[in-house]
């Protein structure tokens, strides 16, 4: 026979198609995420952004607020304290805080108030001031009103020290003494200065 037994030939693969080249991806073909997915994340982030910045802003300005409000605290305390004294005075004895104190300056002037000082230190428990001399005038001011009474123990001490009363008023003495005489005026019932005035 011509022919030849298939089964005893040699079995070769069939031949093998080379695979295709693989594209390059094209990044505009890629998948993308959805648009609404992305807007989320931005919008999840940029609150993230803010409430980081917010808090660290509220931070700052607080911990400056504490720094500056210290000593003004203090100083308001220490203010709030002076005005509480003050107001509690009245406005003769805010007067009296306020009014100077003087020496009498010339001979004659001092003559007077060593007479005359003396008795008002006992009416007025030792709050007087002698804050002004003007000419042959002095000024006396005193920590409490003046009340008629005054006038009274005043007179009445003056004499014993050797002058006489040549007139006198509920406001007003003319006291006498040889070579001398004395017109002293009380500001009785005055609720803001409590002033006595000698004229010599």
């Amino acid at each position: 026979m011509n022919g030849y037994d298939n089964s005893q030939q040699p079995n070769t693969p069939p031949p093998q198609t080379p695979a295709p080249p693989i594209a390059p991806i094209d990044p505009q073909q890629a998948p993308q995420p959805p648009k609404s997915a992305t807007n989320i994340i931005l919008w999840v982030v940029s609150i993230i952004v803010i409430i980081g910045v917010a808090g660290g802003v509220y931070y700052y300005v607080t911990k400056l607020n504490k720094k500056e409000s210290t000593s003004p605290t203090t100083t308001s305390q220490n203010s709030s304290s002076n005005q509480s004294s003050t107001t509690s005075e009245s406005a003769v004895e805010q007067y009296y805080t306020r009014a100077q104190t003087l020496q009498a300056a010339t001979t004659k002037s001092k003559a007077v108030d060593e007479v005359l000082q003396p008795i008002l230190k006992k009416i007025y428990t030792n709050n007087v001031k002698l804050s002004d001399e003007t000419g042959p005038m002095l000024t006396y001011v005193v920590k409490r009103e003046i009340i008629a009474s005054d006038v009274t123990t005043a007179k009445t001490d003056l004499e014993t020290a050797g002058f006489k009363a040549a007139d006198s008023s509920e406001k007003q003495l003319t006291m006498t003494k040889v070579g001398s005489t004395w017109v002293i005026t009380f500001a009785v019932g005055n609720k803001e200065k409590a002033t006595i005035e000698v004229t010599f």
